[in-house]
């Protein structure tokens, strides 16, 4: 058996490596989080808001199914580097607001049969979003 599987001779486990990876990455690569204010999130928990439609028309994290979907800020997470500036080699600023969005699944999928007070919980960037 290799050193990357547990054995009873008390060698590393997987748990354990993996662990060792992750950490790795993130003291290398990992991002400071920006402490989103009140002065710079546009929004605030429990607003109401619209997911923007097909902005950029590349490259987007925001899944289809949300967009053009209303929902209610349930949590605002921080300020990040914009991933979708990122994902084209940009420094992702300036950082943008994530917030936690409640969608009602009765709202998102027609033929949902689940209880009425289900919801979806998904992260949305600020640029993402809209006034209703």
């Amino acid at each position: 058996m290799d050193c990357r599987h547990g054995n009873a001779l008390g060698g590393a486990g997987r748990d354990d490596l993996g662990r060792d990876r992750r950490q790795s990455r993130r003291t290398k690569k990992g991002q400071e989080v920006i402490v989103a204010s009140d002065s710079t999130a546009k929004y605030k928990i429990g607003d109401q808001v619209r997911i923007r439609v097909g902005v950029p028309p590349t490259h987007f994290r925001t899944p289809e199914y949300i967009q053009g979907k209303q929902g209610r800020i349930d949590t605002l997470w921080g300020a990040f580097p914009n991933p979708e500036s990122l994902a084209y080699g940009g420094d992702g600023l300036p950082a943008q607001p994530l917030y936690q969005v409640a969608f009602a699944q009765t709202d998102l999928w027609r033929d949902y049969k689940g209880p009425a007070t289900d919801t979806l919980l998904i992260d949305v960037y600020e640029n993402w979003l809209e006034n209703i």
